[in-house]
């Protein structure tokens, strides 16, 4: 929601019956005996407070539709000599009322000049009684003021919330009236592109709150505003228009020369000032900060160079870029949260470029997932026994292209020549954080000494059930369900069953792939019964010979 309001001033209207003939009097009532009229504001937006301020008293017509004064004098709303000084010196209507020296003056000349409404307007604003200032209390619907002389009134929005603009300037004749405020702000959308979405609800195909990606991916956003309806925009001098849009530390910081900036159809990128720097986050952690602003700080302005009618149509400005899903993603549920707001000029009853009267648009969110995924390696007659430094290859079904990793960290997917080998640690595991859902082909090219490798590659599909939301504004787990990983069944090529070598299981938003090794068997060797003996026999005879030579021994030492 975005705040622009433009009381279309009804001064004109307001004036357009004024009758300067005496016979009005027969249709009027006295002011100073009518106190109890109620004027409405219609105006749906909480947190406003509106002041009436009474600019001109007199005799109101009572014909119910009829706006026009007789007896006319200055209300108690305003000090009535330093409005007419005003009105006298100011540059653009002065000379209007050079003439003027009464209330009924004033009021002849304006209902004579009724283009000069609005600035008008602005004069009495300046010159206000706040004593005498009457304030609306909260009504079904709206806004209201009870028991007011009749009279010619000034009506502002006094307090307006940060997301809400002001209405413009009212100018009402009081008798029981409603005034109908057209509430139309600015509003701010982000948007993710996500593949596994299809729909486009107005964003671009693809386009949505919640998304999924790979470590290394460059992910696309997409920044959408909304300006106000013609008629509340063709009140502003100027209008400043910023989005304020925050990546989150996971990602790494665009350049510049990355956006491209629209309004409408027409590409205005060279129009905005694109200002990339550094914020900490709620973690401590730098995440980047990206400023994208009207130059000039007038949107109206480049609308105007460009021809780009606003006229009748309200185009949406809209920001695309892409941005690297980077080393420091969170993995698994918490996610990596951008958000965006929009500043906004809100007051159209001030001069200059507006930056000092702005308003701001609620945050609006989106959230990008990355998940983990393992290779366990181990013995097949002890599952306990991790086996170290057996070597997979890991391969995009989709693609047929193969995965390159970096200190465990996936980096993106190439060809086979530049494939990263992965290899189990002495866990006997592999860790390969920042994938996301996929069909995917784990082969064992090496396997550890003295086992064997697997007759066929394993088939992993991985699948996280992501809320496809286009009004995701709230936590995590309002965005992502769960998170499943299967193995095909038979192995591709194969009648071979994997669950007989290998499983596969979730932990929270990590899947492994567990792959068992079993041991080279034995085979016989020829020739080893005659060994034995050749042993045993040899072992004999040294024996015999020893006997021999001991009795041998002895015999000598008898005689």
């Amino acid at each position: 929601m975005k705040k622009s309001k433009r009381i279309a001033s009804t001064a004109a209207a307001v004036l357009m019956a004024v009758s300067m003939a005496a016979g009005t009097s027969a249709m009027s009532v006295s002011a100073a005996a009518a106190t109890n009229y109620t004027l409405t504001i219609t105006d749906a937006r909480t947190g406003h407070e509106y002041k009436a301020y009474q600019v001109f008293d007199g005799d109101v017509s009572a014909a119910e539709a009829a706006k026009s004064m007789t007896n006319v004098k200055w209300g108690n709303g305003v000090n009535g000599e330093n409005l007419l000084t005003a009105l006298k010196a100011d540059a653009n209507i002065g000379s209007t009322f050079d003439a003027c020296n009464s209330a009924q003056d004033v009021y002849n000349a304006l209902a004579e000049h009724k283009e000069f409404v609005d600035a008008f307007a602005k004069v009495v604003s300046a010159n206000l009684n706040e004593t005498n200032a009457a304030s609306s209390t909260t009504a079904t619907g709206g806004y209201e003021f009870t028991n007011l002389d009749g009279g010619y009134y000034f009506v502002k929005d006094k307090t307006v919330p940060e997301a809400d603009a002001y209405s413009k300037y009212m100018l009402k004749v009081v008798k029981n009236t409603t005034v109908s405020v057209k509430a139309d702000q600015p509003k701010v959308e982000k948007k993710v592109y996500e593949e596994d979405y299809t729909g486009d609800a107005g964003y671009g195909t693809g386009y949505n709150d919640v998304a999924d990606h790979f470590i290394g991916e460059s992910v696309p956003f997409k920044l959408i505003g909304t300006l106000p309806s013609a008629e509340q925009f063709a009140a502003y001098d100027s209008y400043y228009y910023e989005f304020n849009d925050t990546l989150d530390a996971g990602f790494k910081a665009p350049a510049a020369g990355d956006f491209t900036v629209k309004i409408g159809d027409t590409v205005v990128t060279e129009d905005f000032d694109i200002v990339i720097g550094d914020v900490l986050d709620a973690n401590g952690k730098t995440a980047t900060s990206i400023s994208i602003k009207a130059k000039g700080n007038d949107i109206k302005k480049i609308m105007t160079d460009k021809g780009i009618d606003f006229s009748t149509a309200t185009p949406k400005v809209t920001v695309d870029y892409k941005a690297v899903l980077d080393d420091d993603a969170v993995i698994g549920l918490d996610g990596n949260e951008n958000k965006v707001d929009l500043k906004f000029s809100n007051n159209p009853n001030v001069t200059g470029d507006g930056t000092n009267n702005t308003g701001k648009t609620p945050e609006d969110k989106v959230i990008v997932f990355t998940y983990e995924f393992d290779t366990l390696k181990v013995d097949s007659a002890d599952d306990t026994k991790k086996l170290q430094g057996a070597e997979f290859t890991l391969q995009d079904k989709a693609t047929g292209k193969f995965a390159k990793v970096v200190n465990g960290i996936f980096q993106g997917w190439v060809d086979a020549a530049e494939a990263s080998t992965l290899t189990t640690d002495e866990n006997g595991l592999i860790a390969i954080k920042g994938m996301e859902g996929g069909t995917y082909i784990v082969k064992e090219t090496k396997a550890p000494t003295d086992y064997n490798l697997p007759s066929q590659p394993f088939e992993i599909t991985l699948k996280a059930t992501k809320i496809m939301s286009q009004d995701w504004n709230t936590t995590a787990s309002d965005a992502l369900g769960e998170f499943s990983a299967t193995i095909a069944n038979p192995l591709p090529n194969t009648s071979e069953t994997a669950t007989d070598n290998a499983k596969v299981s979730v932990d929270g938003y990590t899947a492994t792939l567990t792959v068992k090794n079993t041991k080279g068997a034995e085979l016989p060797e020829t020739g080893g019964i005659g060994t034995k003996l050749f042993y045993v026999g040899g072992g004999a005879l040294v024996l015999a010979s020893a006997v021999i030579l001991i009795s041998k021994k002895r015999a000598k030492d008898a005689e």
